[in-house]
């Protein structure tokens, strides 16, 4: 916000109208797509399996942090027919508490992965019912995407994009 703008939410507003309307100045003289950001794609993958009320889920968890501890001990409230297959994580103090977690819990020890492409051997695996996705906001539309086209189940939270392309390409015609 402007200096001489008073910190309310009508100047918030005043403020938030200037900056959408320049930023719609800008499209209309013609910014590349190269300045808008990178282009996505959605590719609509085989359809998720579908389970029985009583069928073990086998899960991978893609992000450890905070996050994914509190959805994770809620999960486990609701149901303990589960199985966690694999991790993806690159911090191992983040990777050490999970594997703790889900041991306790249980009695699992899954795969763990650390590369920052490694999300997509997980999605690759037949052993993989369904994905939780716990990341930072600018993975998600990458990841909740390729999790689609894999054909994955998941749970993601939002948002699901926070660019203008990510959410053209998360738009699916039927």
């Amino acid at each position: 916000m402007s200096g001489d703008t008073p910190r309310t939410r009508r100047g918030f507003l005043a403020e938030s109208a200037k900056l959408a309307a320049a930023t719609g100045l800008a499209s209309a003289v013609g910014c590349s797509m190269a300045e808008r950001g990178p282009v996505l794609t959605t590719t609509a993958g085989p359809k998720p399996r579908s389970f029985s009320r009583d069928a073990k889920i086998n899960l991978a968890v893609i992000g450890l942090g905070n996050r994914w501890h509190l959805v994770f001990s809620e999960l486990l409230e609701a149901d303990r027919n589960l199985g966690v297959k694999a991790i993806v994580d690159p911090r191992q103090d983040n990777v050490d508490r999970a594997l703790k977690t889900i041991g306790d819990a249980l009695h699992d020890k899954p795969e763990v992965y650390r590369g920052p492409e490694d999300y997509l051997k997980v999605l690759a695996r037949d052993d993989v019912d369904a994905v939780m996705i716990s990341v930072p906001n600018y993975l998600h539309t990458t990841m909740y995407l390729a999790a689609f086209a894999a054909g994955k189940h998941f749970y993601g939270e939002k948002p699901m994009s926070i660019t203008v392309n990510e959410a053209h390409a998360g738009v699916i015609s039927i």
